[in-house]
């Protein structure tokens, strides 16, 4: 199974988000798309995230994922709230989508805590841990596949210019360290830059050998 950790991030974008938490605006029916890609730069998987709904604080977010066939893969819709100065994010928007690879219409669960973003990112400030259960289900299984993921140590490293195809974005860079274990396991480090109000830009992750294991940029 090849060595695959790329992120599924939400993308939203609206004046309610951008006057509150100052990164994540969002309007309904707002899309956005990611595409992963393995160690040596071969198309993965492609996320699409619609924002469904805006109610308040809340948002909520359908994704949907396929493979390079353009064949269905899973799919799933988690919530981002802002509030207090923070935004907060479902698990399911973190997880792994090498541990979907393989295993078309997976039906998944996501319990656990949420991630955490503050208001104003600055450098060398710290961000919370979080550990998220997942259930898989898949069709002809007798029993669902089971897994925690932890994501420890997280950090903002500093400010960097970006470039993806969906363009150029000045990025906040995180880093943070990642283990898993469904059917295979996993632990290794991963890094993300966020830019203020458009959202996840580009995600890596690397083996515990500090080998790249797969990649997510933006692309709309």
């Amino acid at each position: 199974m090849k060595k695959l950790l790329v992120m599924i991030f939400l993308f939203v974008s609206s004046h309610l988000f951008s006057q509150t938490c100052g990164y994540f605006p969002a309007q309904e029916g707002a899309v956005f798309e990611m595409q992963t890609f393995n160690e040596k730069g071969k198309l993965q998987l492609i996320n699409t995230s619609v924002v469904k709904v805006i109610n308040g604080d809340k948002i909520t977010i359908d994704a949907k994922v396929v493979d390079e066939k353009n064949k269905p893969v899973t799919s799933m819709t988690y919530d981002a709230i802002c509030k207090d100065g923070n935004l907060t994010i479902d698990g399911g928007a973190f997880v792994p989508a090498g541990m979907f690879e393989g295993k078309n219409n997976a039906t998944v669960s996501i319990t656990g805590d949420k991630i955490v973003y503050s208001q104003a990112l600055n450098s060398g400030q710290t961000l919370p841990d979080a550990s998220i259960g997942i259930k898989m289900e898949m069709q002809g299984m007798p029993f669902p596949f089971n897994s925690d993921v932890k994501i420890t140590n997280r950090k903002v490293v500093g400010e960097e210019e970006i470039t993806v195809p969906a363009g150029t974005f000045k990025c906040w860079k995180i880093t943070y360290d990642i283990q898993y274990k469904m059917l295979i396991s996993f632990r290794g480090t991963a890094v993300e830059w966020i830019a203020p109000g458009k959202g996840f830009i580009k995600s890596e992750s690397y083996t515990k050998n500090n080998k790249l294991a797969g990649y997510s940029v933006r692309t709309k």
